[in-house]
């Protein structure tokens, strides 16, 4: 079973899972990576070696391959695109990297390059991408929190900050992620 919202133009297509915060997907002709099932997979970070999610779709060693090309060709793109002075695909070259690094499990590197194009969002005064970048962070910050308490501090930051920025379906968003954190944390603490 699939959950499908429609966010003004943007989708966000997730497998029913009550427990797994929201994220946004933009549409295709934004020609962004597509976000891979890691609600089951397994999640690595250098400052946190065993988290642990049980990868439903583990990414095989082939498509590892081929992500880990199409992330060095992101960031060949966002470095020609900043001496371009060309920021908007700059920033767009950060968040697909991000993508890239969400569906290899690297939360905290694909953290690093959301918080570029956020950075750029801000520095464009792009409020859409703003508060993509803010669904992002707060949706990783959340996973991450699972085994380490005080992303969860980050998590509530960023979603709070989505939902002050977003239109109403993001803050509808926003509100379902606070509340799937706050319950994540009520149920810890028992």
């Amino acid at each position: 079973i699939y959950t499908s919202l429609f966010v003004g133009s943007v989708r966000c297509v997730q497998e029913t899972d009550l427990k797994q915060p929201l994220r946004i997907e933009l549409p295709s002709y934004f020609n962004t990576p597509r976000r891979l099932d890691i609600s089951q997979q397994q999640v690595e970070t250098p400052e946190l070696p065993s988290l642990s999610f049980q990868y439903k779709n583990t990414v095989e060693a082939e498509e590892r391959t081929r992500i880990q090309k199409r992330l060095r060709d992101y960031m060949l793109l966002a470095l020609a695109c900043k001496r371009a002075k060309k920021s908007k695909d700059e920033g767009r070259a950060y968040y697909s990297m991000g993508v890239l690094n969400d569906n290899l499990g690297n939360l905290v590197q694909a953290n690093e390059c959301y918080e570029k194009f956020l950075a750029i969002c801000i520095a464009v005064s792009d409020q859409h991408g703003e508060a993509l970048a803010y669904n992002c962070l707060g949706v990783n910050h959340q996973l991450i929190g699972a085994s380490a308490k005080d992303h969860y501090e980050k998590a509530i930051e960023y979603h709070t900050k989505h939902r002050d920025i977003s239109d109403i379906h993001g803050k509808f968003i926003a509100h379902i992620n606070l509340g799937l954190l706050f319950t994540s944390i009520s149920m810890q603490g028992k």
